[in-house]
């Protein structure tokens, strides 16, 4: 799975329904989720990667996180969180 462009809280909200509607039903036992793309974010997208893993994890997949951008990797140190980045 690819993210593309600006994660803000207006477009986490539909990507968030798409991605784990494909998390659950066509996503692989293992699969990736590439933030190379990922123009810019604020803290919603932290808010959607959590999500993402908590559905990858609720469904029995393995989901891995690559290409973080650095604001995401700043904002989820700032969390604890980023231990994560690197469990995918």
């Amino acid at each position: 799975m690819r993210v593309e462009g600006t994660l803000d809280f207006a477009t986490v909200i539909p990507l968030e329904t798409q991605g784990k509607a494909w998390l659950r039903e066509q996503a692989p036992a293992v699969c990736r989720l590439d933030l190379g793309a990922v123009a810019n974010c604020n803290s919603a997208a932290t808010a959607l990667v959590l999500s993402w893993l908590r559905t990858a994890h609720a469904v029995g997949k393995k989901l891995s996180i690559e290409n973080v951008p650095e604001s995401l990797r700043g904002q989820m140190q700032l969390a604890s969180l980023d231990d994560i980045l690197s469990a995918g």
